[in-house]
């Protein structure tokens, strides 16, 4: 299980770090967490966000050259990040 009290959009696991990541459109960001643990995660909110500032942030994808592509809800826009860790 990866969090019991989250509110999240998508989530999409990134082979190239071996991270999942994931949308919470209420708080406009994007987050990560390591998939190889066998903790329970029981954040309210992960921090420090992997992006922040999006307008409703529901689905993810990677690129061909690890780039995010990340849809929002909220205006309909598509974003692509480059730079992100």
């Amino acid at each position: 299980m990866v969090s019991s009290t989250l509110e999240f959009g998508g989530l999409k696991y990134n082979a190239n770090d071996g991270l999942i990541y994931g949308a919470e459109p209420y708080e406009g960001t994007i987050f990560s967490v390591d998939s190889h643990g066998d903790e329970v995660v029981k954040y309210d909110h992960f921090h420090p966000p992997v992006v922040r500032n999006l307008d409703k942030p529901s689905c993810i994808r990677f690129g061909s050259d690890n780039e995010i592509f990340i849809f929002g809800r909220g205006e309909g826009n598509v974003v692509q990040v480059t730079d992100y860790q």
